[in-house]
């Protein structure tokens, strides 16, 4: 199972969620807005959406994410399907956040077959990082740590920002179309990430902590048979109210072995669905009352 959570977490460091519907919002349909805007002209109206959803006193958002893996040779020959699902709010005035996880997961390899369900809930508030968590032998427990600086960035479960430091470097951007989205008139906007910007900021999120041990995370570009994203911006307001992204990925020789320390090869499917809204709404992030109870995150000997 060591090997499949790393080869899911590297998508999901990627891009997860972030994870995206399904549908890419082309489908065909490529009404030929050509030349409306230059790619400046959409570059600028990404920026803007970005920035604000970066000040914005907070909203909520929900993401949900389909990852298909269809493994060949090696110990772990079989296919992983999984469903996540997301659901959050962020108080970036008071500094708080909510978010809630729930993942099913299903196996057929060489060294696991089934079904496994997991949970979290993750809280910021009061200065405190709370989470409640599956532990081994202990069921589930709560547990907190201050949310200083280091701590966040190390449990760093904000999506939304993971999929906009995609969209800060955009390679080629093209204009779909105008559409009618959570009660607003639309910018449909699909854009290919620049690899290399990707790449740049890959290899700052310390993947060696994560045993991933890739010396040049640049391999990690020959892998990518697709990565398109595409978003919903509103045409007044200019709130990001939703994002698709597809990923395709395809290992193995070198690469395969590298990550897996057995030859094989690797085809995975990623699709990612968010949407936001209630942006600069106040929300209500209350902290359970069973999580006052929370142990220190350092008594579980982490």
């Amino acid at each position: 199972m060591g090997k499949i959570f790393k080869m899911i977490l590297l998508p999901l460091l990627l891009v997860s969620i972030l994870s995206l519907t399904i549908a890419l919002g082309c489908n065909g349909d490529k009404a030929d807005p050509s030349e409306e805007f230059s790619q400046l002209e959409l570059e600028q109206i990404l920026t803007d959406s970005i920035n604000i959803v970066n000040t914005a006193d907070s909203y909520q958002m929900n993401i949900n994410m389909e990852i298909f893996m269809d493994m060949s040779g090696g110990s772990e020959e079989g296919t992983v399907d999984m469903d996540m699902a997301i659901e959050g709010a962020y108080d970036q005035k008071n500094m708080e956040m909510y978010m809630a996880l729930e993942i099913y997961m299903a196996m057929d390899t060489g060294l696991e077959k089934g079904t496994e369900e997991m949970t979290m809930d993750m809280y910021l508030v009061d200065d405190y990082l709370y989470m409640k968590m599956s532990i081994p032998e202990m069921g589930e427990e709560w547990m907190k740590m201050p949310a200083t600086e280091e701590n966040l960035a190390t449990w760093d479960m904000n999506m939304v920002d993971q999929q906009l430091v995609v969209l800060e470097s955009p390679g080629e951007v093209t204009f779909r179309r105008y559409e009618n989205f959570d009660g607003g008139e639309c910018y449909v906007i699909e854009l290919v990430p620049d690899l290399a910007t990707l790449m740049e900021w890959i290899g700052e999120q310390g993947l060696a902590d994560l045993g991933i041990g890739w010396e040049d995370v640049g391999v990690i570009r020959d892998i990518f048979d697709e990565l398109t994203y595409t978003c919903w911006i509103d045409k007044e307001t200019k709130y990001m109210k939703k994002m698709t992204a597809y990923m395709l990925m395809k290992m193995s020789g070198d690469v395969f072995e590298d990550l897996t320390g057995e030859s094989g090869s690797l085809t995975m499917d990623m699709n990612i669905s968010m949407e936001m809204y209630d942006f600069n709404k106040s929300v209500n992030i209350n902290l359970p009352d069973e999580a006052l109870d929370a142990m220190e995150f350092g008594d579980f000997g982490f």
